[in-house]
């Protein structure tokens, strides 16, 4: 297929890769969408062919500004030399950090207050104090993290005796069924809704596990609380979250939902650097010419 004509070129790009989908997204210099893709993901050797894919698609120049977010970047810092030398000639990669990462910065910016990913996986993250970021979970054990949608929709499927997916990408197609769970428990399924309250119970322990170290910020006010994951977007699954949230922390919270999906923030970001390197080379440029 030829690659599709978007409004103008693309100025900087940006991708984040999660646990069952791996999104792309580029902006003109405006930091307008130009274009925006989903993939399911795949491996971490085939994301930079995938990136080279959707910039070649789009139209993007050689060297354009990208910035990545991708699953396990907090733990396995090889990730981040691996694709930056993966895409060098083709994206100027400004940037690799963990897709909670991108999700804590799309949905609470520089607000101090903890982030709890609900998807696959799951994970609770807030700032270190030292300009970088805690977290507990997200270790994908075997059985799913618990309380994820993986760990959820596994468990339903055995209570059901139903097949258990397996092979590449069985983690997300065992959490598609925890959407049968959560229905079934909003209905009143006893054994859904012991599922859902156990699933509760764990993720409200990420991020307690954080308040008991000393990384949530203190006071009596809401906390603030990022919620992310396909199991949180369910109104009933997120409202019970958040009573166990409170009941767990000892405090009220205010839920903020990303304001613009990870993608985009991850391409504004690239767009971000790629102006402030202009910007200091015009100013070296001033310098040398003065006399």
């Amino acid at each position: 297929m030829p690659p599709v004509k978007p409004r103008g070129l693309p100025a900087a790009a940006g991708a984040d890769r999660g646990a069952s989908w791996t999104r792309f997204c580029a902006v003109d210099r405006r930091g307008r969408v130009l274009k925006r893709d989903r993939l399911p993901t795949r491996g971490i050797k085939l994301f930079p062919s995938m990136i080279k894919t959707f910039l070649d698609r789009c139209g993007a120049p050689a060297g354009v500004p990208l910035f990545v977010a991708t699953r396990g970047a907090f733990s396995r810092t090889w990730k981040k030399e691996f694709i930056t030398a993966a895409l060098a000639g083709r994206a100027d990669t400004v940037g690799v950090i963990s897709d909670a990462e991108a999700a804590y910065g799309a949905a609470l910016g520089s607000v101090k207050g903890v982030l709890l990913i609900a998807g696959t996986g799951s994970v609770a993250m807030a700032p270190d104090g030292r300009g970088g970021f805690i977290k507990a979970g997200g270790h994908a054990p075997e059985g799913g993290d618990p309380g994820s949608g993986f760990w959820l929709g596994l468990a339903w499927l055995k209570l059901k005796r139903k097949k258990v997916p397996s092979g590449e990408g069985a983690p997300g197609k065992a959490a598609a069924f925890a959407a049968e769970a959560v229905k079934k428990a909003r209905e009143g399924d006893p054994s859904a809704l012991e599922l859902a309250e156990l699933s509760w119970t764990a993720l409200a322990g990420l991020a307690g596990e954080l308040k008991d170290d000393g990384f949530l910020p203190g006071g009596r006010g809401p906390l603030a609380a990022a919620l992310w994951g396909g199991l949180t977007d369910d109104p009933w699954f997120r409202a019970g979250l958040v009573r166990a949230l409170e009941k767990r922390l000892g405090r009220k919270i205010k839920v903020l939902r990303p304001s613009l999906p990870p993608e985009l923030f991850c391409a504004l970001k690239a767009l971000r650097s790629s102006k402030g390197i202009r910007k200091q080379r015009g100013r070296r440029e001033v310098s040398g010419h003065t006399t």
